[in-house]
């Protein structure tokens, strides 16, 4: 607890996300094929280590200080059988168990659940650390689809904090 003589200090932090799309067949002639490629900067004060939750205030809050290649990926769609694939740099928070409340809210309550936020040895390949990955999309029927993908097991390993790939 705070007393009337105790040092306050300034909680901060930074979210700077930067990103651009690209369309393949404009710049390089292949056709149904998409580039995409984020920059992301995460700083500040650690907040949720100093208040000492389990679950933490903020959802945006890094381990490590760091500026680093984000989600960056090629996206081919098959015009046979309309199947998407991608590879890179891979949020599997962008697709799969991605809710509204998630969307909307930064308290870690309303991300991704514990059941794959404690997977693998430094958790799965989302935000702030993303592994090598491949996506496959299948339409079926009207509006629907069947997705599946495959992610490096310990993104941004323990041993190297901040990084995206070992």
């Amino acid at each position: 607890m705070l007393g009337s003589n105790s040092p306050r200090t300034l909680a901060a932090m930074d979210n700077l996300n930067a990103q651009v799309d690209i369309d393949a067949a404009a710049l390089f002639g292949w056709d149904d094929t998409a580039l995409h490629g984020e920059l992301l900067s995460n700083h500040g004060s650690k907040l949720n280590r100093r208040v000492g939750t389990v679950q933490g205030i903020s959802n945006i809050e890094v381990a490590q200080n760091s500026a680093r290649l984000y989600a960056t990926w090629i996206e081919h769609q098959f015009k046979a059988t309309k199947m998407r694939a991608l590879v890179g740099l891979y949020d599997l928070n962008s697709e799969f168990y991605a809710t509204d409340a998630s969307g909307m809210l930064i308290h870690p309550s309303f991300g991704i659940g514990i059941d794959f936020s404690q997977s693998g040895r430094n958790g799965p390949s989302i935000f702030p650390n993303l592994g090598l990955g491949v996506r496959i999309r299948q339409p079926i029927g009207q509006g629907g689809y069947v997705q599946a993908a495959v992610l490096d097991g310990t993104p941004g390993g323990p041993e190297q904090p901040g990084t995206n790939v070992d």
